[in-house]
């Protein structure tokens, strides 16, 4: 952390050897990675304390004193399996060996107890994906990329 800003970034790496179907035994392996940064458009100093954030207290409560705490937050997200997946543990199209995400969310910190998120996420797949099937004609539709957008009141105490 750097005054109003955070960046935080993860990486993990998954290795599993020896699985066993009834007709064969394969490994895999998988990656994910995150970088996000937060940005206190209202000045809050973000607190990085035994590997996690503390909550965001605003300098100016909303009814008390102010309009609460703004923050501005952006994520890129990766997953990658290796290609051999598609050999022995899933089928192209219901499911992906690599997917790409980039999220933007604002915080609206309105006291020490209260926030409300709205965010929106696009994750890209490496190939087209089962989402449905046709009702009528029983056809697959298939998706190239997802979009979500998502508002949350957490409250905490």
């Amino acid at each position: 952390t750097k005054g109003p800003v955070a960046l935080a970034a993860e990486y993990r790496n998954m290795e599993y050897r020896e699985i066993a179907t009834s007709v064969e035994s394969f490994d895999v392996e998988m990656y994910d990675y995150y970088v996000s940064l937060l940005w206190m458009l209202t000045g809050e100093r973000p607190v990085l304390r035994g590997g996690g954030f503390e909550p965001i207290a605003p300098k100016k409560n909303l009814w008390k004193d102010g309009w609460g705490g703004l923050g501005l937050a952006v994520r890129y997200d990766v997953f990658e399996a290796e290609e051999s997946i598609y050999d022995d543990l899933i089928t192209k199209g219901n499911s992906v060996r690599k997917a790409r995400a980039y999220s933007i969310a604002l915080n609206w910190y309105l006291n020490s107890s209260c926030r409300l998120i709205l965010d929106a996420t696009r994750t890209v797949f490496d190939e087209p994906l089962l989402v449905d099937r046709d009702s009528v004609l029983g056809t697959a539709i298939y998706a190239e990329r997802e979009d979500v957008y998502t508002g949350r009141f957490q409250f905490s105490f």
